[in-house]
C-alpha cells in the first residue's frame, strides 16, 4: 500500500507545472505594415484641372483652418478618375475624426483604404482641430 502511495505521489509531482513557469506568457509577434492605412478622399472625376484645384483649394482651406496636424495632398489617377485623396492615418477612427472636420468645406469627402506615408501619421496624442476663429 505504502508502495502504491509513493508511485502515485512522484506521478503528482511529474504533472504539476511549477508557479514561476506557468505565469510566463510566451508573446507572439506580430509584424505589422505601417504603410498600411486610411486617408480622405475629397475629389474623384476625369478632370485633371479640376482634381489640381480641389488639392490646392484643400491645403489653402487646411492652412488656415486646420490646427495640430498639416495633411499632405495626393492626386494621382486610376482608371478612369483621378483622385485627391488627403491625409494619412493608421487607424480608421482617426481619419473617421478628420474626415468630420474636412466635410464642413469639402462636403463629399470620405476615408478610404489606402497606403499612407508612416512618417507622416500624427501621433496619438495629436489634438486636431478647428482654428478659433
Amino acid at each position: 500500500l505504502h508502495t502504491a502511495y509513493r508511485r502515485q505521489r512522484q506521478m503528482c509531482i511529474r504533472e504539476e507545472i511549477p508557479d514561476v513557469y506557468s505565469r510566463i506568457k510566451k508573446e507572439r509577434e506580430v509584424e505589422v505594415d505601417l504603410t498600411k492605412g486610411y486617408r480622405i478622399q475629397v475629389y474623384s472625376g476625369q478632370d485633371v484641372f479640376e482634381a489640381d484645384t480641389i488639392a490646392s483649394r484643400f491645403r489653402a482651406w487646411s492652412d488656415t483652418t486646420i490646427t495640430g496636424y498639416q495633411a499632405e495632398t495626393y492626386t494621382f489617377f486610376k482608371t478612369p478618375y483621378y483622385r485627391v485623396h488627403v491625409g494619412d492615418f493608421h487607424t480608421r477612427d482617426r481619419a473617421l475624426a478628420f474626415s468630420k472636420l474636412v466635410k464642413r468645406f469639402f462636403r463629399d469627402a470620405w476615408v478610404v483604404y489606402d497606403t499612407v506615408n508612416p512618417y507622416l501619421v500624427p501621433d496619438d496624442t495629436t489634438k486636431i482641430s478647428l482654428q478659433d476663429l
